[in-house]
């Protein structure tokens, strides 16, 4: 089962990414972090003259994202830590289907059975919201690696500007 949800979370974060890209890449103002970031549009003409068109807005002085962005990860913290201690304990699809169907005997502990994220929740386990809250912080170093790496390539010299 988790090499099946270690494929879907890939399939997400990969429809997730092109998603933010496109947007990003067409219509960065409606992206709260990437405000500012577009530049404007040049229109070159066939005699060689260009205009400017649709100036971006400047970000306003002053504000910073350190408020939404730790906003963000308290409610991500106190969903993942506290809230999921309240979901349900029925079996997920695959294996009330094996219930269902009578083949859940033929079912064997994976490679990494005794790991301590394995089977959280249960006894002897790691607690549902401490799980939840090292689930954050794993997908909270990806995200700003995977930032860091963006804007680093941002950071490099236009070759076209001449």
């Amino acid at each position: 089962m988790g090499g099946v949800h270690l494929l879907i979370g890939i399939g997400e974060a990969l429809i997730t990414a092109a998603t933010v890209g496109a947007v990003l890449a067409v219509r960065p103002d409606l992206v709260y972090g990437a405000r500012g970031l577009a530049r404007p549009l040049v229109l070159r003409g066939a005699g060689g003259e260009s205009t400017t068109v649709g100036e971006p807005e400047p970000v306003a002085a002053g504000r910073s994202l350190k408020p939404f962005l730790l906003g963000g990860v308290g409610v991500t913290l106190v969903l993942a830590g506290l809230v999921s201690f309240f979901a349900s304990s029925s079996p997920d699809g695959l294996e009330a289907v094996a219930q269902n169907e009578g083949f859940i005997e033929q079912s064997s502990d994976h490679l990494f059975g005794e790991w301590a994220l394995a089977d959280y929740g249960d006894v002897g386990g790691i607690p549902v919201g401490v799980a939840g809250v090292i689930g954050v912080g794993l997908v909270l170093l990806i995200a700003g690696a995977v930032a860091y790496a963006a804007r680093r390539r941002s950071e490099i010299p236009d070759e076209t500007k001449a």
